[in-house]
């Protein structure tokens, strides 16, 4: 290391994980693998349960269904982001430290 804080921070900021360098994407693949996941379920799972249970559910279930994975993929993505937040990076490597990045400083 070098005495400069300018070289310091940049030392740093090489060493951080990408999620932490780059959190929103880090959020957006989060949410399109959580979106691509839901996605693949309810195309199998929809008509099986039309099938066995659609009699006795009510007309709206299946924009219910979809209404939740919505919520689901919104959720998923906002905690990914959250995540990648540099505090949090650095409050899972003070506590938790077997969850952090390999290239914590």
């Amino acid at each position: 290391m070098t005495d400069n804080p300018g070289e310091r921070s940049a030392a740093i900021e090489a060493e951080r994980s990408t999620q932490s360098q780059f959190p929103w994407r880090a959020a957006i693949r989060t949410g399109t693998q959580v979106a691509v996941s839901l996605i693949a379920v309810l195309l199998v799972a929809i008509p099986i349960l039309v099938d066995t249970v659609g009699v006795y559910l009510p007309d709206a279930w299946i924009a219910w269904l979809l209404g939740a994975s919505g919520v689901l993929t919104a959720l998923s993505t906002f905690l990914a982001r959250l995540m990648a937040a540099q505090p949090v990076v650095d409050f899972v490597a003070r506590f938790l430290p077997w969850l952090a990045p390999d290239s914590h400083p």
